[in-house]
């Protein structure tokens, strides 16, 4: 569950940074994208999404555990469900 329900998996470590998704999950380091986006060289959001969604988006969200899945193991009590 870990690479995809935190933020700053680092698989050879098996630790992360952060509980929960959060903006540096996809944004990256805030410092790094803080300075990326100022001054009069600031990079198009935009583009950088674009760019970078198939890699970043895909890494959680794609077909590797299914809806059905998710909802079993909540009902067993394995993953919190609202």
């Amino acid at each position: 569950c870990i690479p995809c329900h935190a933020t700053g998996y680092d698989p050879d470590k098996k630790t992360y940074q952060e509980e929960n998704v959060g903006c540096e999950a996809c944004h990256g380091p805030g410092g790094k994208y803080q300075e990326m986006m100022s001054g009069p060289e600031a990079l198009d959001g935009g583009k950088i999404a674009r760019e970078n969604a198939l890699k970043g988006c895909t890494r959680c969200h794609k077909a590797h555990i299914g809806k059905e899945e998710h909802i079993r193991l909540a009902r067993k009590g394995l993953i919190p469900f609202p």
